[in-house]
């Protein structure tokens, strides 16, 4: 199936990578510290969710679409040689820039939300589109990123709607 790790980091083995960090920061951060409750589990959680996703937005967005564009664009199914992949690792250096600042700003938190969130949903709907029209089943066009796409904008949307409930 997967010659090396790098091969399964292609095929989609980043999301899990992605969600595994999430959880584990999250994890021990609460565990370590000494009021534990409800509002601080949605508070780390966005924290960490949007943290991660900015370091991911520059290192797994940017230097692989930028450094890696054949072997990713092989891996969404598409044609290799785009200038596309350059604007997409350009894309995602400023969603990650943004997250990463947002790890330490919670003012950058919404902005963040957006911007991943238009991203994301634009991104999933492509795949989308190309499952439908051409039947593109490629590990990163209809694997785990897809389900990333569409699915950690809304997660972060509603942790983010549930913090401020909490803190109002």
């Amino acid at each position: 199936m997967w010659n090396n790790f790098s091969d399964w980091v292609m095929d989609g083995g980043h999301v899990y990578i992605g969600l595994v960090s999430i959880i584990l920061s999250t994890a021990i951060h609460f565990a370590l510290s000494r009021h534990r409750t409800r509002q601080l589990a949605i508070e780390l959680l966005l924290m960490y969710s949007i943290g991660v996703a900015g370091f991911r937005g520059i290192f797994g967005g940017f230097v692989v679409h930028y450094f890696f564009a054949d072997e990713v664009a092989r891996s969404i199914g598409w044609a290799t040689g785009s200038p596309f992949q350059t604007e997409m690792a350009f894309a995602n250096l400023a969603v990650g820039v943004l997250g990463a600042a947002s790890f330490w700003r919670r003012d950058f938190w919404l902005p963040f939300i957006i911007v991943s969130s238009i991203l994301g949903w634009g991104a999933g709907f492509i795949h989308l589109r190309d499952m439908a029209q051409i039947g593109n089943l490629a590990p990163n066009n209809a694997g785990p990123i897809l389900y990333a796409d569409l699915l950690m904008p809304l997660a972060r949307i509603i942790l983010y709607v549930l913090y401020h409930r909490g803190t109002s």
